[in-house]
């Protein structure tokens, strides 16, 4: 059964809706467009575009925001209205952090 977190990334990535969450010490914001299990674990593939990360805060429609995130390090998540992000290189952005999709936002 998949994780409260989980389910909420999941509605977010239909409804395409921004997410604002804790991870790695950072306060992140971002749009969610890959969901599913890698090893066995749950993990979104996201763009960043708010918050701050270990690199520093995103670059404003920067390609390199593409943010692989473990759902288990997760927390204080909250659903936030507002405008969707991604890049224009979302079709051949390297995903490798999902192997088996459960929701993606369409190319």
């Amino acid at each position: 059964m998949p994780s409260p977190i989980y389910a909420t990334f999941r509605q977010a990535i239909l409804n395409r809706q921004q997410l604002a969450f804790d991870y790695k010490h950072h306060r992140r914001v971002v749009c969610p467009h890959v969901l599913g299990l890698k090893g066995g674990q749950e993990q979104a593939f996201c763009y960043q575009f708010g918050g701050s990360s270990s690199q520093g805060p995103p670059i404003p429609n920067s390609p390199d925001n593409w943010r692989c995130i473990e759902l288990d390090k997760v927390s204080g998540l909250q659903v936030l209205q507002g405008p969707w992000y991604t890049a224009s290189n979302y079709e051949s952005a390297s995903q490798r952090c999902v192997d088996t999709i459960d929701a993606q936002v369409p190319c």
